[in-house]
């Protein structure tokens, strides 16, 4: 399970039979409820290489890499994202992923930088959350921002497997009408990835998104 802004730490009861990565308290930089933590499966905890948060300076505890090694099948690098929609406070390091139609560089460039790296060589990505972007912003306010960011998803052959799968955007925040919750993965784990649903329901108090559910078989 991939959940984000989960409380601070001793304020998340990981469920029974499941334990959350990152697992190292020393990592956290936040106080509030913008972790994002894995949950795994027991019988998969044993498997899982490495877990941090990526490029904490920039992005705090909102995106974090989990490393889950399968006998007889290549490493699988799981990417929990929350893109703050806010634009990074030092964005020396970052210009050239700043979009056209932007000012400033957003936490979503940076996502978007490390996913294309870890692509570049050769691994198999799989890059679950809200991304804070969407087409139907684009369309609502006259911009190609998030047209920018997909395309240069697609230009490092990261697949945006809901796009793909739904055949356009679908709802998944309850107090706004965009899709900004997606699975990007690169093209081998994109085949054996099974048909994403999304849970529609009421609102409850846990979030303000609707869960997607998806099945990877490896």
């Amino acid at each position: 399970m991939f959940v984000q802004e989960t409380p601070a730490p001793g304020g998340l009861r990981t469920p029974a039979g499941y334990t959350a990565f990152p697992d190292n308290p020393s990592q956290l930089r936040s106080r509030g409820h913008c972790r994002s933590l894995t949950l795994v499966a027991e019988g998969l905890a044993t498997h899982i290489q490495s877990a941090s948060y990526v490029l904490p300076e920039t992005l705090g505890d909102y995106v974090s890499e989990t490393l889950l090694t399968l006998p007889g099948t290549a490493p699988l690098h799981l990417f929990n994202v929350h893109a703050s929609p806010r634009p990074v406070d030092e964005p020396a390091a970052f210009l050239e992923w700043k979009r056209d139609a932007e000012r400033h560089v957003f936490h979503a460039d940076v996502v978007a930088s490390v996913l294309a790296a870890r692509a570049g060589e050769g691994a198999d990505v799989l890059a679950v959350g809200d991304f804070n972007e969407a087409w139907l912003w684009d369309d609502k306010h006259g911009t190609s921002s998030s047209r920018e960011f997909f395309d240069r998803m697609a230009s490092h052959g990261l697949i945006d497997v809901t796009m793909r799968r739904w055949g356009g955007e679908v709802t998944t925040q309850v107090k706004h009408p965009y899709q900004v919750d997606r699975l990007f993965a690169t093209k081998g784990v994109e085949l054996v990835l099974a048909q994403p649903t999304l849970s529609i329901g009421p609102p409850d108090e846990l979030s303000d998104h609707m869960p997607v559910t998806f099945i990877l078989r490896r």
